[in-house]
């Protein structure tokens, strides 16, 4: 483990209640999704550029990931936080690491994503939010402390530095979203508890299916709860994504987790 992994080692164990996960994708991914009864970890077909490797980017707690296509409609599926440890977890996205995106914030320092990965204890997770947010409200919202110690170790600053300014552009909310990469597939009867979708028919290889009939379908043969957001939303990047996040946050509240 890296440097970020050891200064949280040194943090104060805490009791702050265990949030979902979530996994955010294209509405086009549906029909295969409901013909493996879950989301493959190579369901994408092409390896993740960032780690060469057939991996599922997960959030957790908040739904922060977007899509690249601007004019794609996306989904969300909620799931319980998987016992199994993930194979890296990083405090923030690791594809704008990747991309030199939040390089303002870490220049000159020769950091590398190694440097941030904290995947050795799944109990760094509440370590981390109760130390940089206070609990998980703060951390879902994205209000960070405002004086948290650096202890001269530039990957703690840089961080800071980062997750406290809302003046750069080429970043949004997944700078501060803890992000958790498994290398095994989410089945829908394991833990699945929420599914959020844009409210329209879709056309599937067998025929057209309804929304009301997409939502049966969840619900029968997973035991979820399914939500919508209007597909009347002009554009999905702004309104979309508020709504899902907003959808998310009800749903963990209502059970406990905020």
């Amino acid at each position: 483990m890296g440097i970020f992994n050891d200064y949280v080692s040194a943090i104060d164990e805490c009791a702050i209640p265990e949030m979902p996960v979530n996994h955010i994708a294209n509405i086009k991914n549906i029909e295969g999704f409901l013909a493996k009864n879950g989301i493959s970890n190579d369901y994408l077909i092409e390896k993740c550029e960032v780690f060469g490797e057939h991996y599922l980017y997960i959030f957790y707690g908040r739904a922060a990931f977007k899509l690249n296509k601007h004019d794609a409609f996306p989904m969300c599926f909620v799931f319980k936080k998987p016992t199994i440890q993930p194979v890296k977890s990083f405090p923030f996205d690791s594809g704008a690491f990747h991309h030199d995106r939040m390089e303002k914030y870490f220049f000159n320092t020769k950091l590398t994503l190694d440097d941030f990965d904290f995947s050795g204890n799944n109990d760094y997770i509440y370590r981390v939010i109760n130390h940089f947010f206070e609990n998980n409200a703060a951390y879902y919202d994205e209000k960070n402390k405002s004086a948290v110690p650096d202890d001269g170790i530039p990957a703690i600053k840089g961080y800071l530095e980062m997750i406290a300014d809302d003046r750069n552009d080429k970043l949004d909310g997944r700078k501060s979203a803890i992000e958790l990469i498994y290398d095994f597939p989410f089945h829908f009867s394991n833990g699945l508890e929420l599914v959020i979708l844009p409210e329209f028919d879709l056309k599937f290889s067998t025929g057209n299916i309804t929304f009301n009939q997409l939502k049966t379908i969840l619900q029968t043969r997973y035991g979820c709860d399914v939500k919508s957001y209007s597909n009347r939303m002009t554009d999905p990047v702004e309104s979309s994504y508020k709504e899902i996040k907003k959808i998310v946050k009800s749903h963990i509240k209502n059970n406990g987790g905020l």
